[in-house]
């Protein structure tokens, strides 16, 4: 296994883990949305490969304070293929 930023060519298996990790929708379009939008840190954000194939990601983005003009960043989604979860991927 390796951890590795990701890059722009990773984003569709990115997606795929993410909604099998997720078995729906509404994960992979998040995840799509925050990449696409000005909050998303692309220093931070990471793929776990196994056998040359991307099995996990994480990502990080900035997310503002109500009533503050501060912002937090903030670690999500994570996600792990099924068949591949609790080997460690998502540590």
């Amino acid at each position: 296994m390796s951890v590795r930023l990701a890059t722009d060519d990773d984003w569709r298996a990115i997606l795929e883990v993410h909604g099998a990790a997720f078995a729906d929708e509404d994960v992979p379009r998040l995840a799509r949305e925050l990449y696409e939008s000005d909050v998303y840190v692309p220093e931070l954000s990471f793929v776990a490969v196994a056998e040359g194939k991307v099995v996990g990601h994480v990502m990080n983005t900035w997310s503002g304070v109500e009533g503050s003009t501060e912002r937090l960043l903030q670690l999500s989604p994570l996600g792990v293929l099924p068949e591949r979860q609790h080997e460690g991927f998502g540590s």
